[in-house]
């Protein structure tokens, strides 16, 4: 797929549906989309909206690693 629009489909569901069951997995989804489009600073934002929403979530540990490595 193209990830650019990957990553705008997770964002029009997290649009709709932000507190969903899955949206921690949409999260997830769109920083993934993001990496591999190369956006960096889209990627970056999407791992700290994902820390800052889910902040127990058993994809912190990425999160954090992500945007060590993203500085």
């Amino acid at each position: 797929g193209r990830p650019a629009e990957e990553a705008a489909m997770f964002d029009a569901y997290l649009a709709v549906r932000p507190s969903d069951v899955l949206a921690e997995e949409a999260r997830v989804g769109r920083a993934v989309a993001w990496e591999r489009a190369g956006n960096v600073q889209a990627e970056r934002s999407a791992w700290q909206e994902l820390m800052r929403q889910n902040p127990t979530s058993p994809h912190s540990n990425r999160a954090r690693q992500r945007r060590s490595e993203l500085r």
